[in-house]
């Protein structure tokens, strides 16, 4: 039964991403042209809703206190995003950092497949792609993609607050996450591999 309930959920989350990103273009469709950056957004959206909707079970319920440690990184960056000037204003040089760093983000989250998740939880181990070189490959991705947010911000000193606050907030979120996944022998052998958690030779 709370398999049953748990893909439900998943499935009403995913397809509410797929939503947003059909309609994100679409709010776009009546401009000479649709920013690139748009696209990534599109693009992050699919993948994370697909990947949520085919995501296999959680292996042990996590504590709430693990969730709630994990959402002021996302507030930050969502927070980060809503600050930002229409991306139809944003510069070459800010789409393609936004872009890179997208695209980054989105090779991490495939590379996990089944084993994806926004909040912390248990759903196995992986070890390819980005991961073969830093545990935390998505986070990163979504540290430059807010640095691309800065860069294009309404009020650049007032978004350096949630600026400065996504680091250490994703820094204590990171370790929630490894002190959960630390419970299980696969990911113990896999940090002795990969030392860096965030940037290799710096965390």
């Amino acid at each position: 039964m709370r398999k049953k309930k748990e893909k439900a959920l998943n499935f009403l989350i995913g397809a509410s991403l797929l939503y947003w990103a059909g309609a994100g273009l679409y709010s776009h469709w009546e401009d000479p042209a649709i920013p690139p950056a748009r696209w990534c957004v599109s693009l992050l959206n699919l993948a994370v809703g697909f990947l949520i909707i085919f995501r296999q079970p959680l292996q042990a319920t996590p504590k709430t206190t693990s969730a709630l440690i994990a959402l002021p990184s996302l507030f930050c960056g969502g927070l980060l995003f809503r600050m930002a000037k229409p991306m139809y204003l944003w510069t070459f040089y800010s789409q393609t950092v936004f872009i890179v760093a997208g695209l980054f983000t989105v090779a991490s989250f495939l590379s996990l497949g089944k084993s994806f998740s926004v909040l912390p939880g248990l759903r196995g181990i992986v070890s390819k792609g980005p991961y073969q070189f830093m545990r935390h490959p998505s986070y990163l991705g979504e540290i430059v993609m807010s640095l691309a947010c800065l860069i294009s911000a309404k009020e650049t000193l007032l978004s350096a607050i949630p600026f400065a606050l996504l680091i250490p907030a994703l820094m204590f979120r990171i370790k929630e996450e490894e002190k959960l996944l630390s419970s299980q022998y696969e990911y113990l052998l896999y940090k002795t591999n990969v030392k860096w958690r965030l940037l290799p030779r710096v965390w």
